[in-house]
């Protein structure tokens, strides 16, 4: 049958589902497939985002091309700080395998005070384990999305919506979609206002771990935290955008899924208002393993250390720079 549709021949099949046939008709060559109740879709793939066979496969790559990603940005940042800093005269700096009372405060505002996710500063086994398990279950919901804007139009399963209508009675097929800019629009108020702020500090915090004066234990848990932070702000803005292209007909749609998905982050901050029912058991498991006061020792240690070597002002001037860079 030849239709008018955006000035291009089209040829129609009964390739969608719910369908008169079984199994479904499949016709390679058609533009559009339609099912029983004369809802239709371009068989061209018009978001290639929505191209998912299996969600898992997609999840682990995305996952290992962030950690990829994640190492070679700390590696950058290293390299470029080291080079920067090569004629600057430093003090013997020894590194700590944990955090000083400032670093910890850095990291806690950045990985969030109200968040399970802080734990990555701890090197409690209970902790670890408990921001590993909000991270799977995130991931896990997530992909569930991933699965429902699977584009195949021969499985009823599908989320996917049909956004053409081909009547029997007519030889023109027209769009249903309502979706247009304001929605678009909305739905990039939504993603930058709740996740913006989590993956600038992810980002930070793999700043943060590649300061030489961090120990290796140390650089490595600082460095988790914000790829795993970064990871899962990234992940839910792809899953959003992707689920939307292939569900959403209309403005209102688009909020409301994207809020619906971004609920998802907030799991790890309503896990941990559960577990401040026990504030000790969550303070624990926070610390990074050293006493408030050999903690205190150290830093005054440090401090007696510099103020060894600050014999002559010019020194001075410049120990005062490399703080403030640091």
């Amino acid at each position: 049958m030849n239709l008018a549709l955006k000035d291009k021949n089209a040829f129609i099949s009964d390739c969608g589902q719910p369908s008169d046939f079984e199994p479904a008709l499949v016709c390679e060559g058609c533009t559009m497939c339609c099912n029983n109740e004369a809802n239709c879709m371009p068989s061209v793939n018009i978001f290639p985002l929505t191209s998912i066979e299996e969600p898992i496969p997609l999840v682990l790559q995305f996952i290992a091309c962030f950690i990829g990603a994640s190492c070679v940005l700390a590696s950058a940042i290293f390299a470029r700080e080291k080079y920067r800093d090569r004629n600057i005269m430093r003090l013997p700096i020894r590194p700590q395998s944990s955090l000083t009372d400032r670093d910890q405060k850095y990291a806690l505002e950045h990985l969030g005070e109200n968040s399970v996710y802080q734990f990555f500063l701890g090197t409690s086994k209970w902790g670890w384990s408990i921001v590993i398990a909000t991270i799977i279950t995130q991931i896990s919901i997530l992909s569930v999305f991933v699965g429902g804007s699977k584009r195949d139009l021969t499985d009823a399963r599908a989320d996917m919506v049909y956004t053409w209508k081909c009547t029997r009675d007519t030889d023109v097929c027209f769009e249903t979609n309502d979706l247009d800019v304001r929605g678009w629009l909305a739905f990039a108020v939504l993603m930058l206002t709740h996740l913006l702020k989590d993956g600038i500090c992810g980002l930070k915090m793999i700043k943060h771990s590649t300061k030489q004066r961090h120990g290796r234990y140390a650089r490595i848990r600082l460095f988790i935290g914000g790829t795993f932070l970064t990871m899962i702000t990234g992940f839910t803005t792809y899953v959003s955008t992707m689920y939307n292209m292939a569900i959403a007909t209309n403005n209102t749609e688009i909020i409301t899924n994207s809020v619906i998905i971004l609920f998802i982050c907030d799991i790890d901050e309503l896990l941990y208002g559960i577990l401040m029912f026990f504030p000790g058991w969550v303070k624990s498991m926070s610390q990074d393993g050293v006493p408030d006061s050999e903690s205190s020792k150290r830093d005054d240690g440090l401090e007696a250390s510099r103020h060894q070597h600050m014999g002559n002002p010019e020194l001075e001037v410049k120990v005062a720079s490399l703080e403030e860079k640091v």
